[in-house]
């Protein structure tokens, strides 16, 4: 912790506050050492991370499908559009790029659904599943034929058409996808091992 206040130029208190706010929201856990790290993920947890992704963010995509303005439609449309030219370049600065445009685009819609319960939910769902999130993007580089921007595409027809069931649908096909990827990503490496 002294390693990241130093690095940061800031006291050890904002970095522990930090530390413990995480570990409250389960980004984090601490060992019986007191050392901290990422929870390590096994397929069950990862199939329960999206299990309740798919649940609490199709609901917000339902809510959402109504309250939608032509200029929010714009914004997700522009979103969808950096993020495509972002994967054609994938490599480290732009894979945060691709992270950075995701979480734009959907708490863009997640924010429209005005839910003052299922945001804070949500926020911490996607504390939690993170870093494997982010293992897809490594994958997505691996493999330049992959995209999942089809699916942003999807959920923003959706959304015109006010069809919450089907921007929910699609939702869900582009959570799935990347989890899919890291399920099957880590099995290929445990028989490689």
């Amino acid at each position: 912790m002294q390693a990241l206040a130093d690095q940061l130029e800031v006291s050890i208190m904002p970095v522990r506050e930090a530390m413990a706010r995480l570990v409250s929201e389960r980004a984090l856990e601490v060992l019986p050492s007191r050392s901290v790290r990422v929870p390590l993920i096994d397929e069950e947890m990862l199939e329960d991370l999206r299990h309740a992704r798919c649940v609490v963010e199709g609901e917000l995509v339902r809510q959402a499908a109504g309250n939608l303005t032509p200029s929010t439609l714009e914004s997700l449309k522009q979103l969808t559009t950096e993020c495509e030219k972002a994967f054609v370049e994938l490599d480290t600065r732009h894979a945060i790029e691709t992270s950075r445009l995701n979480y734009r685009f959907h708490f863009e819609i997640y924010q429209a659904a005005g839910s003052k319960v299922l945001l804070p939910i949500v926020q911490s769902l996607w504390l939690q599943s993170g870093p494997y999130v982010r293992e897809a993007a490594a994958i997505y580089k691996a493999n330049p034929d992959l995209t999942a921007i089809h699916h942003h595409w999807a959920i923003v027809e959706a959304l015109e058409a006010k069809d919450g069931d089907r921007a929910a649908a699609a939702l869900r096909e582009d959570i799935t996808e990347s989890y899919n990827l890291i399920k099957c990503h880590s099995l290929t490496k445990k028989k490689g091992s």
